[in-house]
């Protein structure tokens, strides 16, 4: 009886440790991810999060399910806003606004969109296309992205952006951000000023 009501004790916390490790390995795999790129090493990932490797791989089996589970989430919400601002002409320069800053604040972000060929990125990078797809055709049958503007400029652009915040600490220039934003958009945008 008394190892019975003690492993019920202990379950739930066991339970919130392992929860708790899951949401630091994320953290960490962000933060390395976005200094190191996709061949981060995952030593690094589990040193940040304070944790061994075994509790990395008991969590995550490869580096491919670490990648997918963090991105997963901001497809999700580029998906989302694509969504909500599909009907408005002017929703190619929201969504276009609003990657960019989830990419401003966590930069493992741009390693997605700029790695395409990377075979464990695809999934995430087609969805991802495929958000930006008809709010560019509907912003260039409004006039308001530039003609001749491919998506691949847009994917550019992105990469523009990364190079030129690489010398910004993570919590960057408030003015730098505005000065790459307003770039980018005068490039892609007519009337952007």
């Amino acid at each position: 009886m008394e190892k019975s009501a003690l492993s019920k004790v202990t379950r739930p916390s066991q339970r919130q440790d392992a929860a708790r490790n899951r949401t630091r390995l994320i953290a960490a795999a962000r933060e390395v991810f976005a200094e190191f790129g996709p061949d981060a090493p995952l030593e690094e990932v589990a040193a940040r999060a304070d944790v061994s490797r075994t509790t990395l791989y008991r969590n995550f089996a490869s580096r491919q399910e670490l990648a997918a589970d963090i991105y997963e989430r901001d497809v999700a919400k580029i998906e989302a806003r694509s969504a909500k601002v599909r009907g408005d002409e002017h929703g190619i320069v929201d969504l276009f606004n609003f990657v960019l800053g989830m990419m401003m604040d966590d930069r493992s972000l741009f390693h997605v969109v700029l790695s395409p060929d990377m075979e464990w990125y695809q999934e995430h990078v087609s969805r991802m296309a495929a958000a930006f797809k008809p709010l560019v055709r509907s912003g260039k049958a409004a006039g308001i992205v530039r003609e001749g503007a491919t998506m691949e400029d847009f994917r550019i652009a992105f990469g523009m952006a990364l190079a030129g915040m690489h010398r910004l600490s993570p919590a960057g220039n408030k003015q730098v951000k505005q000065r790459i934003r307003r770039l980018l958009k005068r490039s892609l945008f007519t009337n952007q000023d």
